[in-house]
């Protein structure tokens, strides 16, 4: 397995101030445990060497090396002969998804499911079925087979994304069957089996399945809604040689992150140093909810960027299309890609992404004001009930992204799950381990449900922490959106 360095002037950053405790080595130990568990040190990365981490935290050999030794016995490094200290973690909670689970909660025993990052279906839906059926009898001469999309929403497309700053040809647009779809018929035509691909940690938990199943080798980028480094971006491209990567720089799914200006053009400077081919997934670039300026998009800084989008979290899901948005030279060999695969997305529901678009800002503003009130809805709850749970406010996006006192992600949700309550723990979204302390709540549901969901999860907290293990006999593992 190739190793990714981290050096000791990026984990001296991590670890944060040096105000230790008594005994040191203990509390080096204990900071460094926790970014292991948090994923910011994901699987298979290797410290620094004890020589160099010395030099750069002011502390003796003695006590480094008392540290690394102490995390060897606890299992959270393996040292390698003549090669160093690696983090070692177990991939827990990764099972694939399975089984869609639907959310209700009529009475107080009903299923409340928020394990999906998706919200129902805006006013004027309908009628854009109405009236994309009165345009349909003008494809029915045809095969209705479109391996690169109808003209009509391709050429929308092109309108909106040039509007918005990055100057879009409707030959440049393939339509897909959502934005998963997409990223899938990526990787099937422009990487191999074995290639390193680099994800952020976390992220949108699909994608990380969807490189498992192609043999991508998987390089993390560890994030949070505090640290979105570029520097360790330039540290890890430059160890893995990664040609493909998978960037969420709008309100980013699961830590609904929003890249700013600076970061952005930082992050495009090292990506396009390593002529990288950058994913950029703009799925939930519609949904912001705070903030009064639009950012630069991330396509438009790079020198070899492919945009991914979809009508499933802007509009609806139900809709299953989504759209490539590619540089000439790719475009081909997706289109051909996608023949392969699916054949491409129906006609039919094309037509209404079409009418949706005309008329989107009367839709996305109703939509954007539901959200915001059940982002509120949620926050106030939590906040009342669950204090101790800490989280960043995102400015946008579906979820929030909890981070609790202890490192029980996975006890919370089996025992949420005990009481009908679906959640989704944090280590789902880390592609090499880490998110034990991290739990996504997605804020779909109306006040009522989101309210009671509070109150079911704040039952389990309760539970976990008066030390009951893990249930057995928990239900099949679900899906994940």
């Amino acid at each position: 397995m190739s190793a990714h360095w981290l050096t000791a002037a990026q984990l001296t950053g991590l670890l944060g101030g040096k105000d230790w405790e008594a005994p040191v080595y203990r509390d080096l130990a204990m900071r460094i445990r926790l970014l292991v568990i948090d994923g910011q040190l994901p699987d298979g990365f290797r410290l620094p060497s004890e020589r160099d981490l010395c030099a750069s935290l002011g502390l003796s050999r003695t006590t480094v090396t008392s540290a690394y030794a102490a995390l060897r016995d606890q299992g959270v490094l393996q040292a390698r002969r003549g090669a160093g200290n690696f983090v070692h973690q177990p991939e827990g909670g990764l099972a694939s998804s399975l089984l869609p689970i639907t959310l209700a909660a009529d009475e107080d025993n009903a299923l409340v499911a928020l394990n999906t990052a998706a919200s129902t279906a805006p006013p004027g839906l309908g009628r854009a079925y109405q009236d994309a059926a009165e345009r349909l009898p003008a494809l029915l001469a045809g095969t209705g087979y479109f391996p690169d999309g109808v003209e009509s929403l391709r050429s929308t497309l092109a309108d909106w994304f040039t509007a918005r700053g990055l100057p879009t040809k409707a030959g440049q647009l393939i339509i897909t069957v959502g934005s998963l779809s997409a990223w899938n018929v990526i990787l099937q035509g422009l990487a191999d089996p074995g290639d390193p691909v680099l994800l952020e940690s976390p992220t949108y938990y699909n994608a990380i399945e969807a490189c498992r199943r192609r043999g991508s080798r998987l390089v993390p980028f560890p994030i949070s809604p505090q640290d979105w480094d570029p520097d360790r971006l330039e540290t890890i491209l430059g160890r893995s040689r990664a040609r493909l990567a998978f960037l969420i720089p709008e309100f980013q799914n699961p830590t609904g992150i929003w890249l700013d200006e600076e970061q952005r053009r930082a992050a495009a400077r090292t990506l396009n140093r390593h002529q990288v081919i950058t994913v950029i997934d703009e799925t939930l670039v519609d949904l912001r909810l705070d903030g009064d300026a639009e950012r630069t998009p991330m396509g438009s800084l790079l020198d070899n960027a492919i945009t991914i989008g979809s009508a499933s979290k802007s509009f609806w899901g139900g809709l299953r299309i989504g759209w490539i948005r590619s540089p000439k030279q790719y475009v081909r060999k997706l289109i051909e890609t996608q023949a392969t695969m699916d054949n491409g997305a129906a006609p039919f529901e094309q037509l209404v992404v079409a009418e949706l678009m005309r008329n989107s800002e009367t839709i996305l503003d109703h939509q954007r004001r539901r959200i915001r009130q059940q982002r509120d809805q949620l926050l106030t709850a939590m906040t009342g009930t669950l204090p101790e749970w800490t989280l960043q406010v995102p400015r946008g996006g579906l979820s929030l992204w909890f981070r609790l006192p202890t490192e029980s992600s996975n006890l919370v949700s089996a025992l949420a799950r005990k009481r009908d309550l679906v959640l989704t723990p944090g280590p789902r979204f880390y592609p090499r381990g880490g998110g034990r302390r991290q739990l996504r709540i997605p804020y779909v549901a109306d006040p009522q449900v989101l309210s009671e969901a509070v109150r079911r999860l704040s039952l389990a907290w309760d539970e976990a922490r008066s030390g009951t293990d893990a249930p057995t006999g928990t239900r099949s593992p679900h899906l994940i959106i």
